[in-house]
Protein backbone atom coordinates (compact mmCIF):
# COMPACT_ATOMS: atom_id res chain seq x y z
CA UNK A 1 0.00 0.00 0.00
CA UNK A 2 1.74 3.09 -1.08
CA UNK A 3 1.83 5.50 1.49
CA UNK A 4 0.89 9.38 1.27
CA UNK A 5 3.00 12.37 1.63
CA UNK A 6 2.95 16.17 1.59
CA UNK A 7 5.63 19.27 0.60
CA UNK A 8 4.97 22.63 0.03
CA UNK A 9 5.24 25.03 -2.92
CA UNK A 10 5.67 28.94 -2.40
CA UNK A 11 3.99 31.09 -4.99
CA UNK A 12 5.01 34.32 -5.41
CA UNK A 13 1.92 36.32 -6.08
CA UNK A 14 0.57 39.65 -4.35
CA UNK A 15 -2.92 39.84 -2.36
CA UNK A 16 -4.09 42.55 -5.27
CA UNK A 17 -3.20 39.68 -7.82
CA UNK A 18 -4.88 36.78 -5.34
CA UNK A 19 -7.05 37.21 -2.43
CA UNK A 20 -7.99 34.14 -1.04
CA UNK A 21 -10.41 35.34 1.44
CA UNK A 22 -12.41 36.70 -1.21
CA UNK A 23 -11.77 34.54 -4.00
CA UNK A 24 -12.65 30.77 -2.40
CA UNK A 25 -16.01 31.85 -0.96
CA UNK A 26 -17.26 34.61 -2.99
CA UNK A 27 -19.92 31.26 -4.98
CA UNK A 28 -17.29 29.82 -7.47
CA UNK A 29 -15.78 26.68 -5.85
CA UNK A 30 -17.68 25.32 -3.41
CA UNK A 31 -15.02 22.98 -2.09
CA UNK A 32 -12.98 24.99 0.28
CA UNK A 33 -13.21 25.40 4.13
CA UNK A 34 -11.41 27.99 6.16
CA UNK A 35 -9.72 26.55 9.44
CA UNK A 36 -9.89 28.17 12.60
CA UNK A 37 -6.44 29.77 11.80
CA UNK A 38 -7.22 31.49 9.04
CA UNK A 39 -6.01 29.02 6.29
CA UNK A 40 -7.59 27.29 3.31
CA UNK A 41 -8.36 23.99 3.02
CA UNK A 42 -9.88 21.94 0.14
CA UNK A 43 -9.18 20.39 -3.63
CA UNK A 44 -8.21 21.22 -6.52
CA UNK A 45 -9.04 18.26 -8.62
CA UNK A 46 -8.01 14.87 -6.63
CA UNK A 47 -5.63 16.70 -4.59
CA UNK A 48 -6.18 18.06 -1.65
CA UNK A 49 -4.25 21.54 -0.68
CA UNK A 50 -3.90 24.04 2.49
CA UNK A 51 -3.51 27.64 1.53
CA UNK A 52 -2.16 30.47 3.25
CA UNK A 53 -1.29 33.61 2.26
CA UNK A 54 0.89 36.85 3.09
CA UNK A 55 1.13 40.68 1.18
CA UNK A 56 3.60 38.87 -0.88
CA UNK A 57 3.51 35.26 -1.28
CA UNK A 58 1.07 31.93 -1.35
CA UNK A 59 2.28 29.17 0.62
CA UNK A 60 0.33 25.95 -0.83
CA UNK A 61 0.70 22.95 1.11
CA UNK A 62 -0.29 19.67 -0.83
CA UNK A 63 -1.46 16.14 1.30
CA UNK A 64 -1.91 13.62 -0.57
CA UNK A 65 1.25 13.20 -2.33
CA UNK A 66 2.07 9.87 -3.87
CA UNK A 67 5.34 9.28 -5.77
CA UNK A 68 4.41 5.85 -7.15
CA UNK A 69 1.29 8.11 -9.15
CA UNK A 70 2.39 10.57 -10.35
CA UNK A 71 6.21 10.63 -11.81
CA UNK A 72 4.86 8.96 -14.91
CA UNK A 73 2.47 11.22 -15.78
CA UNK A 74 4.50 14.18 -15.04
CA UNK A 75 7.11 13.28 -17.22
CA UNK A 76 4.65 12.91 -19.90
CA UNK A 77 2.19 15.95 -19.51
CA UNK A 78 4.96 18.41 -18.54
CA UNK A 79 5.83 20.01 -21.63
CA UNK A 80 2.52 20.23 -22.67
CA UNK A 81 1.20 21.94 -19.48
CA UNK A 82 4.00 24.65 -19.90
CA UNK A 83 2.84 25.20 -23.71
CA UNK A 84 -0.79 25.42 -22.84
CA UNK A 85 0.17 28.01 -20.05
CA UNK A 86 2.64 29.96 -22.39
CA UNK A 87 -0.25 30.13 -25.02
CA UNK A 88 -3.17 30.84 -22.78
CA UNK A 89 -3.17 35.16 -22.28
CA UNK A 90 -1.99 35.41 -26.00
CA UNK A 91 -5.16 33.27 -27.70
CA UNK A 92 -8.13 35.79 -26.44
CA UNK A 93 -10.35 35.28 -29.62
CA UNK A 94 -14.27 36.89 -29.63
CA UNK A 95 -14.01 37.63 -25.30
CA UNK A 96 -12.54 33.98 -24.75
CA UNK A 97 -9.09 32.24 -24.32
CA UNK A 98 -9.07 29.16 -26.66
CA UNK A 99 -6.86 26.65 -24.85
CA UNK A 100 -4.62 24.07 -26.74
CA UNK A 101 -6.56 21.18 -28.20
CA UNK A 102 -4.22 19.05 -26.56
CA UNK A 103 -4.66 20.27 -23.26
CA UNK A 104 -4.56 17.81 -20.91
CA UNK A 105 -7.09 17.59 -17.50
CA UNK A 106 -6.14 17.25 -14.69
CA UNK A 107 -9.15 16.17 -12.89
CA UNK A 108 -7.41 12.72 -13.21
CA UNK A 109 -4.12 12.52 -11.88
CA UNK A 110 -3.39 8.79 -11.42
CA UNK A 111 -1.68 6.78 -14.29
CA UNK A 112 -3.57 6.59 -16.68
CA UNK A 113 -4.42 5.18 -20.24
CA UNK A 114 -4.15 6.70 -23.68
CA UNK A 115 -7.58 5.98 -26.07
CA UNK A 116 -9.19 7.03 -29.26
CA UNK A 117 -13.19 7.03 -28.69
CA UNK A 118 -15.12 8.87 -31.26
CA UNK A 119 -17.56 11.46 -30.17
CA UNK A 120 -21.09 12.00 -31.67
CA UNK A 121 -21.00 14.37 -34.50
CA UNK A 122 -22.96 16.99 -32.84
CA UNK A 123 -20.30 17.79 -30.50
CA UNK A 124 -18.22 18.80 -33.93
CA UNK A 125 -15.43 17.49 -32.58
CA UNK A 126 -12.68 14.75 -31.71
CA UNK A 127 -10.32 14.62 -28.30
CA UNK A 128 -8.03 12.47 -26.99
CA UNK A 129 -9.84 10.55 -23.97
CA UNK A 130 -8.02 9.47 -21.16
CA UNK A 131 -8.99 6.24 -18.74
CA UNK A 132 -8.31 5.67 -15.61
CA UNK A 133 -6.54 2.49 -14.29
CA UNK A 134 -8.94 0.47 -12.09
CA UNK A 135 -7.98 1.01 -8.46
CA UNK A 136 -8.45 3.89 -6.11
CA UNK A 137 -5.45 5.22 -4.28
CA UNK A 138 -4.64 3.83 -1.07
CA UNK A 139 -4.61 5.78 1.88
CA UNK A 140 -2.42 6.32 4.54
CA UNK A 141 -3.49 5.45 8.07
CA UNK A 142 -1.76 8.70 9.51
CA UNK A 143 -3.59 11.65 9.34
CA UNK A 144 -1.69 14.54 7.91
CA UNK A 145 -3.01 16.62 11.05
CA UNK A 146 0.73 17.67 11.88
CA UNK A 147 1.60 19.27 9.09
CA UNK A 148 -0.60 22.42 8.81
CA UNK A 149 1.31 23.78 11.77
CA UNK A 150 4.51 23.41 9.66
CA UNK A 151 3.33 25.44 7.17
CA UNK A 152 2.51 28.17 9.64
CA UNK A 153 5.65 27.95 11.27
CA UNK A 154 7.14 28.62 8.00
CA UNK A 155 4.80 31.25 7.13
CA UNK A 156 5.81 33.19 9.81
CA UNK A 157 9.50 33.42 8.79
CA UNK A 158 8.15 34.94 5.42
CA UNK A 159 5.55 37.29 7.06
CA UNK A 160 7.89 39.75 9.06
CA UNK A 161 6.87 43.20 8.08
CA UNK A 162 8.31 44.30 4.94
CA UNK A 163 10.01 47.89 4.18
CA UNK A 164 7.58 49.96 1.30
CA UNK A 165 10.73 49.91 -0.94
CA UNK A 166 9.94 47.99 -3.93
CA UNK A 167 11.73 44.26 -3.93
CA UNK A 168 12.61 42.68 -7.25
CA UNK A 169 9.84 40.21 -8.08
CA UNK A 170 10.88 36.61 -7.50
CA UNK A 171 12.21 34.48 -10.05
CA UNK A 172 10.24 30.75 -10.36
CA UNK A 173 13.83 29.53 -9.84
CA UNK A 174 14.49 31.15 -6.52
CA UNK A 175 11.21 30.32 -4.75
CA UNK A 176 11.77 26.79 -6.15
CA UNK A 177 14.91 26.86 -4.10
CA UNK A 178 13.01 28.35 -0.81
CA UNK A 179 10.72 25.32 -1.27
CA UNK A 180 13.37 23.19 -1.72
CA UNK A 181 15.35 24.49 1.47
CA UNK A 182 12.21 24.69 3.57
CA UNK A 183 11.29 20.60 2.54
CA UNK A 184 14.77 19.85 3.17
CA UNK A 185 14.37 21.08 6.79
CA UNK A 186 11.32 19.36 7.76
CA UNK A 187 13.35 16.56 6.84
CA UNK A 188 15.19 17.03 10.07
CA UNK A 189 14.38 14.35 12.99
CA UNK A 190 14.25 17.36 14.97
CA UNK A 191 12.20 19.90 13.12
CA UNK A 192 10.36 21.15 15.41
CA UNK A 193 12.77 22.62 17.68
CA UNK A 194 15.01 24.00 14.77
CA UNK A 195 11.91 25.60 13.15
CA UNK A 196 10.02 27.07 16.42
CA UNK A 197 13.44 28.67 17.13
CA UNK A 198 13.99 30.41 13.65
CA UNK A 199 10.38 32.63 14.45
CA UNK A 200 11.36 36.29 14.74
CA UNK A 201 8.54 37.99 13.42
CA UNK A 202 5.63 39.30 16.36
CA UNK A 203 2.31 37.93 14.56
CA UNK A 204 1.21 36.11 11.19
CA UNK A 205 -0.73 38.75 9.18
CA UNK A 206 -2.68 38.43 6.28
CA UNK A 207 -3.55 42.19 6.04
CA UNK A 208 -2.68 44.37 2.78
CA UNK A 209 -1.68 47.58 1.68
CA UNK A 210 -3.75 49.43 -0.56
CA UNK A 211 -2.49 52.80 -2.16
CA UNK A 212 -4.91 55.11 0.09
CA UNK A 213 -3.24 53.46 3.67
CA UNK A 214 -6.33 54.29 5.20
CA UNK A 215 -8.29 52.38 3.21
CA UNK A 216 -7.18 48.88 3.98
CA UNK A 217 -10.25 46.13 3.92
CA UNK A 218 -10.40 44.29 6.89
CA UNK A 219 -11.83 40.98 4.96
CA UNK A 220 -7.88 39.68 5.97
CA UNK A 221 -7.43 39.95 9.63
CA UNK A 222 -4.41 38.61 11.83
CA UNK A 223 -4.23 35.03 11.61
CA UNK A 224 -2.04 33.45 14.79
CA UNK A 225 -0.50 35.02 17.37
CA UNK A 226 3.25 33.64 17.19
CA UNK A 227 2.99 32.60 21.44
CA UNK A 228 -0.26 30.39 20.43
CA UNK A 229 1.82 29.55 17.47
CA UNK A 230 4.70 28.45 19.06
CA UNK A 231 2.82 26.41 21.75
CA UNK A 232 0.58 24.41 19.45
CA UNK A 233 3.65 23.48 17.01
CA UNK A 234 5.92 21.75 20.22
CA UNK A 235 3.14 19.20 20.61
CA UNK A 236 2.33 18.87 16.89
CA UNK A 237 5.87 18.73 16.20
CA UNK A 238 7.00 16.53 18.46
CA UNK A 239 6.04 13.09 16.27
CA UNK A 240 6.74 14.49 13.06
CA UNK A 241 8.98 12.23 10.89
CA UNK A 242 10.35 12.26 7.07
CA UNK A 243 8.64 9.49 6.13
CA UNK A 244 5.34 11.76 6.43
CA UNK A 245 7.12 14.74 4.47
CA UNK A 246 9.11 14.62 1.22
CA UNK A 247 11.42 16.67 -0.56
CA UNK A 248 10.36 16.00 -4.58
CA UNK A 249 12.19 16.18 -7.28
CA UNK A 250 11.85 19.63 -9.34
CA UNK A 251 9.86 17.66 -12.35
CA UNK A 252 7.19 17.18 -9.53
CA UNK A 253 7.39 20.68 -7.82
CA UNK A 254 7.25 22.16 -11.82
CA UNK A 255 4.13 19.82 -12.56
CA UNK A 256 2.19 20.74 -9.18
CA UNK A 257 3.34 24.62 -9.46
CA UNK A 258 1.73 24.59 -12.85
CA UNK A 259 -1.16 22.80 -11.32
CA UNK A 260 -2.06 25.42 -9.17
CA UNK A 261 -0.75 28.75 -12.03
CA UNK A 262 -3.46 26.98 -14.20
CA UNK A 263 -6.38 26.73 -10.76
CA UNK A 264 -6.11 30.18 -10.58
CA UNK A 265 -5.09 31.91 -13.96
CA UNK A 266 -2.11 33.59 -12.57
CA UNK A 267 -1.06 33.90 -16.12
CA UNK A 268 -3.12 36.71 -16.07
CA UNK A 269 -2.31 40.29 -14.58
CA UNK A 270 -4.90 41.39 -12.31
CA UNK A 271 -3.92 44.38 -11.28
CA UNK A 272 -3.99 45.55 -15.11
CA UNK A 273 -7.35 44.13 -15.60
CA UNK A 274 -8.17 46.62 -12.24
CA UNK A 275 -7.07 49.19 -13.99
CA UNK A 276 -8.44 48.96 -17.44
CA UNK A 277 -12.14 48.23 -16.05
CA UNK A 278 -11.65 51.25 -13.40
CA UNK A 279 -11.16 53.40 -16.29
CA UNK A 280 -14.10 52.11 -18.04
CA UNK A 281 -16.04 52.52 -15.17
CA UNK A 282 -16.61 54.60 -12.43
CA UNK A 283 -18.88 52.33 -9.75
CA UNK A 284 -16.15 49.58 -10.86
CA UNK A 285 -13.11 52.17 -9.72
CA UNK A 286 -15.72 52.53 -6.62
CA UNK A 287 -15.64 49.39 -5.52
CA UNK A 288 -12.33 47.95 -6.47
CA UNK A 289 -10.18 49.00 -3.62
CA UNK A 290 -12.46 46.70 -1.29
CA UNK A 291 -12.27 43.75 -3.30
CA UNK A 292 -8.93 43.25 -4.82
CA UNK A 293 -7.58 39.75 -5.99
CA UNK A 294 -10.76 38.37 -6.68
CA UNK A 295 -9.37 35.85 -9.98
CA UNK A 296 -11.61 33.78 -11.57
CA UNK A 297 -10.58 29.95 -10.59
CA UNK A 298 -10.62 27.31 -13.84
CA UNK A 299 -12.31 24.51 -12.42
CA UNK A 300 -12.95 21.40 -13.84
CA UNK A 301 -15.49 20.81 -15.50
CA UNK A 302 -17.04 17.45 -14.80
CA UNK A 303 -17.52 18.83 -11.10
CA UNK A 304 -18.36 22.75 -11.89
CA UNK A 305 -21.37 21.24 -13.68
CA UNK A 306 -23.11 19.36 -11.05
CA UNK A 307 -21.70 21.70 -8.28
CA UNK A 308 -23.69 24.40 -10.11
CA UNK A 309 -27.30 22.10 -11.24
CA UNK A 310 -26.84 22.04 -7.23
CA UNK A 311 -27.09 25.99 -7.28
CA UNK A 312 -30.60 26.02 -8.10
CA UNK A 313 -32.49 28.29 -5.84
CA UNK A 314 -29.86 27.70 -3.13
CA UNK A 315 -27.68 29.94 -1.55
CA UNK A 316 -23.47 29.06 -0.85
CA UNK A 317 -23.88 27.52 2.07
CA UNK A 318 -26.42 25.04 0.89
CA UNK A 319 -24.79 24.64 -2.11
CA UNK A 320 -21.54 23.70 -0.15
CA UNK A 321 -23.53 21.03 1.64
CA UNK A 322 -25.10 19.33 -0.96
CA UNK A 323 -21.60 19.52 -2.78
CA UNK A 324 -19.81 17.84 -0.25
CA UNK A 325 -22.45 14.87 0.45
CA UNK A 326 -21.99 14.16 -3.28
CA UNK A 327 -18.46 13.83 -2.07
CA UNK A 328 -18.76 11.80 0.79
CA UNK A 329 -21.41 9.70 -0.47
CA UNK A 330 -19.90 9.25 -4.11
CA UNK A 331 -16.78 10.29 -4.62
CA UNK A 332 -13.06 8.25 -3.43
CA UNK A 333 -11.20 9.13 -0.36
CA UNK A 334 -8.23 10.33 -0.86
CA UNK A 335 -6.77 11.07 3.12
CA UNK A 336 -7.38 12.86 5.88
CA UNK A 337 -6.67 16.32 6.87
CA UNK A 338 -6.73 17.69 10.93
CA UNK A 339 -9.17 14.97 11.60
CA UNK A 340 -11.42 15.46 8.46
CA UNK A 341 -11.49 12.91 5.40
CA UNK A 342 -11.32 14.12 1.82
CA UNK A 343 -13.10 12.95 -0.41
CA UNK A 344 -12.73 13.65 -4.06
CA UNK A 345 -15.55 14.71 -6.69
CA UNK A 346 -17.21 11.55 -7.71
CA UNK A 347 -16.17 10.57 -11.28
CA UNK A 348 -19.42 10.76 -14.42
CA UNK A 349 -19.77 6.92 -13.68
CA UNK A 350 -20.05 6.45 -10.09
CA UNK A 351 -23.12 9.03 -10.77
CA UNK A 352 -24.61 6.63 -12.88
CA UNK A 353 -24.47 4.20 -10.74
CA UNK A 354 -28.05 1.77 -10.27
CA UNK A 355 -30.73 3.70 -7.65
CA UNK A 356 -28.49 6.75 -7.61
CA UNK A 357 -31.96 9.14 -7.87
CA UNK A 358 -33.45 7.69 -5.36
CA UNK A 359 -30.47 7.70 -2.71
CA UNK A 360 -29.96 11.60 -3.73
CA UNK A 361 -33.51 12.33 -2.64
CA UNK A 362 -33.01 10.41 1.04
CA UNK A 363 -29.47 12.77 1.35
CA UNK A 364 -31.82 15.90 0.87
CA UNK A 365 -31.64 17.18 -3.18
CA UNK A 366 -35.20 17.37 -3.85
CA UNK A 367 -36.12 17.23 -7.45
CA UNK A 368 -32.34 17.90 -7.65
CA UNK A 369 -32.03 14.10 -7.78
CA UNK A 370 -32.98 13.60 -11.43
CA UNK A 371 -31.29 16.85 -12.93
CA UNK A 372 -27.97 14.98 -11.50
CA UNK A 373 -28.79 11.71 -12.40
CA UNK A 374 -30.18 12.49 -16.07
CA UNK A 375 -27.19 14.89 -16.59
CA UNK A 376 -24.89 12.04 -15.66
CA UNK A 377 -26.19 9.90 -18.23
CA UNK A 378 -26.42 12.64 -20.82
CA UNK A 379 -22.72 12.87 -20.00
CA UNK A 380 -21.77 9.42 -20.19
CA UNK A 381 -23.08 9.05 -23.80
CA UNK A 382 -21.43 11.62 -25.40
CA UNK A 383 -18.02 11.36 -23.77
CA UNK A 384 -18.15 12.72 -20.07
CA UNK A 385 -15.03 15.20 -19.75
CA UNK A 386 -13.85 15.14 -23.25
CA UNK A 387 -17.13 16.15 -24.29
CA UNK A 388 -16.97 19.15 -22.30
CA UNK A 389 -13.51 20.45 -23.08
CA UNK A 390 -14.48 20.63 -26.68
CA UNK A 391 -17.16 22.94 -25.86
CA UNK A 392 -14.21 24.89 -24.81
CA UNK A 393 -12.85 25.06 -28.50
CA UNK A 394 -16.59 26.45 -29.94
CA UNK A 395 -17.63 29.88 -29.69
CA UNK A 396 -19.65 31.09 -26.63
CA UNK A 397 -22.83 31.06 -27.87
CA UNK A 398 -22.65 27.33 -29.40
CA UNK A 399 -21.12 26.56 -26.27
CA UNK A 400 -23.78 27.24 -24.35
CA UNK A 401 -26.56 25.98 -26.22
CA UNK A 402 -24.66 23.17 -26.23
CA UNK A 403 -24.75 23.09 -22.45
CA UNK A 404 -28.41 24.00 -22.11
CA UNK A 405 -28.69 20.23 -23.55
CA UNK A 406 -27.92 19.17 -19.77
CA UNK A 407 -31.04 18.33 -17.34
CA UNK A 408 -31.20 21.16 -14.60
CA UNK A 409 -28.99 23.58 -16.53
CA UNK A 410 -30.71 26.84 -17.57
CA UNK A 411 -29.03 30.18 -19.19
CA UNK A 412 -27.59 31.34 -15.59
CA UNK A 413 -26.16 28.05 -14.72
CA UNK A 414 -24.87 27.67 -18.67
CA UNK A 415 -22.89 30.54 -18.16
CA UNK A 416 -21.46 29.95 -14.65
CA UNK A 417 -20.13 26.63 -16.27
CA UNK A 418 -18.92 28.35 -19.77
CA UNK A 419 -17.07 31.22 -17.15
CA UNK A 420 -15.85 29.06 -14.69
CA UNK A 421 -14.26 25.55 -16.17
CA UNK A 422 -15.04 26.34 -20.11
CA UNK A 423 -12.30 29.34 -20.88
CA UNK A 424 -15.38 31.38 -21.80
CA UNK A 425 -14.36 34.61 -19.67
CA UNK A 426 -17.19 36.67 -21.44
CA UNK A 427 -20.04 34.88 -20.03
CA UNK A 428 -22.09 36.78 -17.71
CA UNK A 429 -24.38 34.88 -15.40
CA UNK A 430 -27.41 36.87 -14.57
CA UNK A 431 -29.03 35.99 -11.22
CA UNK A 432 -31.00 38.25 -8.38
CA UNK A 433 -27.66 39.79 -7.18
CA UNK A 434 -26.40 40.32 -10.81
CA UNK A 435 -29.36 41.73 -12.04
CA UNK A 436 -30.22 44.19 -8.85
CA UNK A 437 -27.21 45.22 -9.65
CA UNK A 438 -27.54 46.08 -13.35
CA UNK A 439 -30.59 47.88 -12.53
CA UNK A 440 -29.36 50.11 -9.74
CA UNK A 441 -26.03 51.08 -11.34
CA UNK A 442 -26.19 50.63 -14.85
CA UNK A 443 -29.51 50.17 -16.73
CA UNK A 444 -32.49 52.13 -14.91
CA UNK A 445 -35.11 51.16 -16.77
CA UNK A 446 -34.96 47.54 -15.65
CA UNK A 447 -36.32 48.87 -12.11
CA UNK A 448 -39.39 48.75 -13.09
CA UNK A 449 -39.24 45.02 -14.32
CA UNK A 450 -40.16 42.14 -11.95
CA UNK A 451 -38.55 39.00 -13.07
CA UNK A 452 -34.91 38.17 -15.18
CA UNK A 453 -36.97 37.20 -18.89
CA UNK A 454 -34.78 35.84 -21.78
CA UNK A 455 -34.71 39.75 -23.06
CA UNK A 456 -33.41 41.27 -19.65
CA UNK A 457 -31.03 38.65 -19.11
CA UNK A 458 -29.56 39.26 -22.77
CA UNK A 459 -29.60 42.93 -22.15
CA UNK A 460 -27.85 43.04 -18.83
CA UNK A 461 -25.50 40.16 -20.41
CA UNK A 462 -23.99 42.30 -23.57
CA UNK A 463 -24.44 45.28 -21.61
CA UNK A 464 -21.44 44.18 -19.68
CA UNK A 465 -19.78 42.56 -22.18
CA UNK A 466 -19.30 45.63 -24.24
CA UNK A 467 -18.45 47.35 -20.99
CA UNK A 468 -15.70 45.40 -19.82
CA UNK A 469 -15.04 43.45 -23.14
CA UNK A 470 -13.16 39.96 -23.24
CA UNK A 471 -12.78 39.26 -19.84
CA UNK A 472 -16.48 40.87 -18.47
CA UNK A 473 -17.23 37.58 -16.64
CA UNK A 474 -14.42 38.14 -14.35
CA UNK A 475 -15.02 41.48 -13.89
CA UNK A 476 -18.87 41.08 -12.87
CA UNK A 477 -17.47 38.73 -10.63
CA UNK A 478 -16.09 41.34 -8.78
CA UNK A 479 -19.41 43.05 -8.63
CA UNK A 480 -21.07 39.75 -7.69
CA UNK A 481 -18.62 39.34 -4.89
CA UNK A 482 -19.28 43.55 -3.65
CA UNK A 483 -22.34 42.58 -3.29
CA UNK A 484 -22.50 39.32 -1.10
CA UNK A 485 -23.58 39.53 2.32
CA UNK A 486 -20.91 38.45 4.06
CA UNK A 487 -18.60 40.79 2.54
CA UNK A 488 -20.72 43.77 3.21
CA UNK A 489 -19.24 44.64 6.68
CA UNK A 490 -15.50 44.99 4.79
CA UNK A 491 -17.50 47.79 2.31
CA UNK A 492 -19.34 49.49 4.69
CA UNK A 493 -15.88 49.83 7.38
CA UNK A 494 -14.09 51.20 3.85
CA UNK A 495 -16.53 53.85 3.40
CA UNK A 496 -17.09 54.82 6.59
CA UNK A 497 -13.12 55.38 6.80
CA UNK A 498 -13.35 57.59 3.27
CA UNK A 499 -15.66 60.00 4.90
CA UNK A 500 -13.75 60.30 7.89
CA UNK A 501 -10.37 61.56 6.21
CA UNK A 502 -12.74 63.61 3.89
CA UNK A 503 -13.69 65.29 7.21
CA UNK A 504 -10.38 65.52 8.98
CA UNK A 505 -9.06 67.27 5.46
CA UNK A 506 -11.90 69.94 5.64
CA UNK A 507 -10.80 70.46 8.99
CA UNK A 508 -7.33 71.52 8.10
Amino acid sequence: MASLQSFMIKLPCSVKELCLDITLQCGQSFRWKKTPTGKWTGMIHKTVWTLSQDLENIYCVLHNYSQKDDYEIICETKDTLNSNSMQEQNSTIKGKRRPNSKQISFVDQKTYKRKKQKIDENQMCKLEVKEEVAGSVPVNVKSETTFPHNADVHNCQGLTRRSQSKKRPETLEESQNTTKEFNKDCRLQHAGDSLISSIKSEETCEVFDTKDKDNVSTILKPVLAISDLVDSCKEDLKDFTSSEYCNPPPKILEYYTQLLKSYFRLDVSLQDLYAEWSEKDPNFARVAPSFPGVRMLDQPPVENVFSFICSSNNNINRISQLVEKLCIHFGDVECEVDGKVWHSFPRVEQLCSSGIEAKLRDLGFGYRASYISQSALFLSSCGEEAWLNSLKLLPYEECHQQLLKLTGVGPKVADCISLMSLDHLGSIPVDTHVFQIAARDYLPELRTCKTVTAKVYAKISEHFRHLYGPYAGWAHSVLFSADLKKFSSAKQKTGEQKKEKKKQQSKV
